[in-house]
């Protein structure tokens, strides 16, 4: 209980990117069907359709995943710090 004490409010940080990329994954990715510019998506197939990622999406959502991941980390670590401490 004491761990989940000290990661608890990293993980409400990390929730809104994380979030983020839930979003993008669910919603954005699927709706993206033949977009005619190829210098700026990504040809990607999904199930039986062909669609175009823009670098844009790609960016925003690794971004968002990484910027999770890293509020998480953080939060692990100091969480070890203080254990070890003790």
């Amino acid at each position: 209980m004491q761990a989940f004490k000290f990661i608890w409010p990293y993980s409400l940080g990390a929730l809104p990117f994380i979030g983020l990329f839930i979003y993008q994954i669910a919603v954005v990715w699927p709706t993206r069907p033949g977009q005619p510019d190829i210098t700026h998506t990504i040809p990607m197939h999904v199930g039986d359709r062909d669609i175009f990622v823009s670098n844009m999406d790609l960016i925003l959502m690794m971004g968002s995943w990484g910027l999770g991941a890293i509020i998480l980390l953080i939060g692990y670590r100091r969480m070890r710090r203080k254990m070890r401490g003790r």
